[in-house]
């Protein structure tokens, strides 16, 4: 056990090791007038409220603070370091080149929101943040969105309600302008109780979603006063809208697989595979998720959550230039209407599986330059058979509609290379 010099005593050491010199110091008093420096300082910091009259001591107990880092001063220096600083993310280059890019968008929308009256902002920390006053925006006709990524707002959401009409709204939500959500590729979407299409000035409620969307349900003037800041930037200085995800009340837990793939493309950022995007895009048009995936990969099925998590996006996307074709080809063809037969796996899946056999044969140019020319000579006829294809029985029992829409896909495709079999014989 460690014997404690009286802060004086400590003190007068320590002044007296310096006049000496360090190396002169005996190793046992540097280290009892250090501790006794460390215990002037928890005295100190545990003596608020309790005024001492003796001036002298005082400053005898500064000075044994100030000698103290002199005697260690690496250990103090390390001690002394900003906890942001040392806890600062570590991003690679290519992260730090997506995350300026998206901060600087983040820095101009603040600035935007603040100089803009509807949104009532009130700005703080020299302009770098504000607090919007989400019930008078709302009122001077600012939209209020969610992310389209899985919130789980839980069984007491009108729980919750009740107490913020009662009590009032204690807590500030967290949000970002729907330009912002767009920048960083988060889909947004309106509440259950909005309609139409939502504008680049809208405020996305990233955390207090489910508070919000209670209140939607009442009119404007039984709202409590609410308030919303921005995200703050994160110790780089860096404003990072995918990690705010897994810091706020998300439960990732609960996340389908497509909230992943959300969330990897605001990691990845411009330099995401384009593949990602591709999928992204196509179910923001309504396509399911395994009909998105085959139509953006060629395989057979879904892409996994495994694969999203950690997979390289050229070994996932490998067929990606060929079916960016094909696809193409296909939606010249048919179109992306309301009949949805590229939205649904059905023939999303048999292009691939007879794209692979093509492939197989002749490899991946020739087999999408074939298939291409396939597509582009398909009838009228068979083009409208497919979309007005209805769900019929049979001596068998009865075919779906997308199955009938298979079976009229794939005689045409039969049909038209065993013709050009016939005639290269």
């Amino acid at each position: 056990m460690k014997n404690y010099l009286h802060p004086e005593e400590a003190a007068a050491k320590v002044a007296a090791a310096i006049k000496k010199g360090a190396n002169e110091a005996s190793s046992n008093e540097t280290e009892n007038a250090q501790a006794g420096a460390e215990q002037v300082i928890n005295l100190q910091s545990c003596e608020t409220g309790h005024n001492t009259s003796d001036s002298a001591g005082q400053e005898e107990q500064a000075q044994a603070t100030t000698d103290a880092s002199a005697v260690d001063n690496s250990k103090v220096s390390a001690s002394a370091e900003p906890p942001r600083k040392r806890l600062a993310p570590n991003y690679s280059k290519e992260e730090e080149e997506v995350l300026k890019q998206q901060t600087a968008v983040v820095e101009a929308e603040i600035q935007r929101v603040i100089n803009d009256t509807r949104y009532h902002a009130t700005p703080f920390t020299g302009g770098q943040n504000c607090i919007i006053n989400i019930k008078e925006a709302v009122a001077d006709g600012i939209e209020v969105a969610t992310p389209k990524i899985n919130r789980i707002h839980g069984k007491d959401k009108q729980k919750t309600g009740e107490s913020i009409e009662k009590y009032g709204a204690q807590c500030v939500l967290i949000g970002i302008t729907a330009a912002m959500a767009r920048a960083v590729g988060l889909e947004v979407t309106s509440f259950k109780s909005q309609k139409g299409n939502i504008d680049d000035s809208a405020i996305v409620i990233i955390d207090g979603n489910g508070r919000l969307d209670y209140l939607m349900n009442l009119p404007i003037t039984e709202w409590p006063d609410l308030y919303a800041t921005f995200p703050n930037p994160d110790a780089n200085g860096f404003y990072n809208i995918a990690k705010v995800y897994e810091e706020i009340n998300t439960n990732i837990k609960t996340w389908g697989t497509q909230d992943f793939m959300q969330k990897r493309l605001l990691e990845e950022g411009t330099s995401c595979h384009k593949g990602w995007k591709m999928v992204n895009e196509l179910l923001r048009k309504g396509y399911l998720y395994q009909a998105a995936c085959e139509t953006a990969t060629l395989n057979l099925d879904r892409i996994k959550k495994g694969e999203i998590l950690s997979a390289s996006g050229y070994d996932v996307f490998a067929n990606y230039d060929s079916a960016v074709q094909i696809h193409d080809s296909l939606v010249k063809k048919f179109g992306e209407g309301e009949d949805k037969i590229l939205k649904t796996k059905h023939i999303p899946m048999l292009v691939s599986t007879l794209w692979r056999g093509l492939q197989r044969e002749s490899g991946n140019a020739i087999a999408t330059e074939k298939f291409v020319a396939f597509i582009e000579q398909l009838s009228d006829d068979v083009v409208n058979q497919m979309k007005m294809a209805k769900a019929t029985k049979t001596d068998t029992g009865k075919v779906s509609k997308d199955e009938y829409r298979k079976a009229i896909f794939e005689k045409t495709f039969k049909d038209h290379f065993k013709g050009d079999s016939q005639s290269e014989n």
